[in-house]
């Protein structure tokens, strides 16, 4: 695995302390460090790490609630660092996002394969996700493909496949996507209604 950018937000200084050394051991660099889960989205939103080490258990904000605002603000892969092994905290940690979770103390040996799991994890998420994007504009176009088809069939008063021609050949004159003349139809539609 290449080195890591990471951020560690720990409160307890000795913690952090030995993270960072687990951490440089193992090749990663420690960009940043905060103490608290407030401090530790902010510095998520302006250094966009490639990892964040965080306790679960933190002033002013839970490194769950932390981890919550920072995927849904600049998604990164989260390793969550606890005391304890309860497993409703596990449940919460995984509702929030977080992709690995460690039992304090750490160890080197256990947290180089954590680290690895959780990148694995968060790029397999952000693909999944990039995906059903893509879908849901897949099918948004289609649906507004085939409401200009079916203003072209009422209005010129032709079949499904002569409407569907008709769009791809000014599509393709036009040198645009066919959901692009879609829309324009639609839009056209809609401005001067039933002339």
């Amino acid at each position: 695995m290449n080195s890591l950018r990471v951020c560690i937000v720990e409160d307890d200084t000795l913690v952090a302390m030995n993270l960072r050394d687990l951490l440089e051991g193992l090749g990663h660099t420690v960009i940043a460090e905060a103490h608290d889960g407030i401090a530790g989205v902010r510095v998520a939103e302006t250094l966009r790490p490639d990892l964040i080490l965080m306790d679960i258990r933190m002033p002013s904000m839970s490194g769950i609630e932390a981890s919550r605002e920072i995927m849904a603000r600049c998604p990164a892969p989260i390793v969550l660092l606890t005391a304890y092994s309860d497993p409703e905290l596990i449940r919460q940690a995984d509702e929030a996002g977080v992709q690995s979770y460690l039992v304090k103390p750490v160890e080197s040996a256990e947290l180089q394969p954590a680290i690895v799991l959780a990148v694995s994890r968060f790029r397999e998420r952000a693909q999944l996700e990039q995906e059903a994007e893509n879908l849901r504009q897949s099918l948004a176009e289609r649906k507004l493909v085939e409401r200009a088809k079916g203003i072209l069939m009422r209005r010129l008063n032709l079949t499904e496949e002569e409407a569907y021609l008709r769009l791809k050949r000014e599509a393709r004159s036009r040198r645009v996507k066919m959901v692009t003349i879609a829309e324009r139809i639609i839009q056209a539609v809609e401005l001067f209604g039933d002339l």
